[in-house]
């Protein structure tokens, strides 16, 4: 809460360690990667915190995509995760 200046975590179970959290300015969501591989979202606009599923890429790379300029990169417990902010989906 940007007004108060409190932060309630509120998403990994009873005990779990955040390993990376992001904050997205443009779109108005909280990304926090916690252990054991879950990601989580809060979306300021309409309140909502969700869980991300993060869809596994090919090792090594067969291909390159253009990525978003906006995208989001978070430290996790399987590696590199990256996140479009505008789809919500996560690699």
């Amino acid at each position: 809460d940007i007004k108060s200046k409190q932060f309630t975590f509120i998403g990994a179970g009873y005990y779990g360690d955040v390993l990376d959290i992001r904050y997205d300015s443009l779109h108005k969501k909280v990304y926090l990667s916690v252990q054991g591989g879950h990601v989580f979202c809060y979306d300021e606009k309409t309140g909502l915190y969700q869980q991300v599923h993060a869809l596994p890429e090919n090792y090594p790379s067969t291909t390159f995509v253009k990525e978003p300029e906006d995208e989001i990169w978070m430290a996790s417990d399987k590696g590199l995760l990256k996140i479009n902010p505008k789809t919500g989906q996560a690699t």
